[in-house]
């Protein structure tokens, strides 16, 4: 199954929870920003969900900026 074919996440879907419940501690999980799923983590000093990914300065944010997450 291709990526594009997976549902979109919705809130009352199990796993799912609500952004402000997510880990702040630099763990990656798996967020959802109203269009895609990201690996992301909390970048404490940017205030922002960002990727692992880089671009040769920074980590790229997730934008939008995600609503739901899970492990």
């Amino acid at each position: 199954m291709k990526n594009s074919e997976i549902p979109s996440p919705q809130p009352n879907l199990v796993g799912w929870e609500h952004i402000s419940s997510a880990p702040r501690d630099g763990s990656e999980v798996l967020v959802w920003n109203g269009r895609s799923r990201h690996v992301a983590h909390y970048d404490r000093v940017e205030s922002e969900w960002v990727s692992p990914y880089r671009t040769t300065t920074k980590r790229l944010p997730v934008t939008p900026k995600p609503t739901l997450w899970q492990p």
